[in-house]
């Protein structure tokens, strides 16, 4: 058992997940936005109060790990897949050759990027909030307008936004 802190709440599977892993590892689940142990679990941070707890955490020095939804298929066959992190929000490194590395990800479905499609009538993008852009520190705006230009660049399409 390695103890520390879960933080999660807002949801049946925030409930689900945090209970899930505190079992695992005996970590306390912590729904307030209260900083506790570590080391820190966060699955997603989803308001201001608990934003700032994720901050201080980061600025301490302390161990943390970020628990996400999965990137691809994140209800396949019933499971629900996850990402998880240490101290990063989304992995930022290579894909190591290892088996749970870049032969994993050569097996999977989503190994070979396909290009732009030209055909239809508009792309799809599909982007977070405006909330979670802003919280971090990003201009999603800019990220949209960016996004919209390469579309039409690729495409020669017109952009439909979806925000989550």
């Amino acid at each position: 058992m390695i103890g520390g802190t879960i933080y999660a709440r807002g949801s049946l599977r925030a409930h689900k997940l945090a209970t899930a892993y505190a079992k695992g590892t005996g970590a306390f689940h912590q729904v307030m936005p209260i900083k506790r142990g570590p080391p820190h679990a966060f699955y997603g941070v989803r308001d201001d109060k608990m934003l700032t707890v994720f901050n201080d955490v980061c600025a301490s020095g302390e161990s943390w790990i970020y628990i996400d939804n999965g990137y691809f298929s994140p209800n396949r066959d019933g499971l629900r897949l996850y990402s998880i992190e240490v101290k990063a929000m989304r992995h930022e490194g290579p894909i190591e050759s290892t088996t749970y590395g870049r032969q994993r990800w050569e097996r999977s479905e989503y190994a070979q990027i396909t290009p732009w499609r030209t055909g239809g009538f508009y792309t799809l993008i599909a982007m977070q909030s405006p909330y979670w852009y802003e919280k971090h520190g990003l201009d999603w705006r800019e990220w949209l307008a960016q996004a919209k230009a390469d579309s039409l660049e690729y495409t020669g399409l017109k952009a439909v936004v979806r925000h989550k």
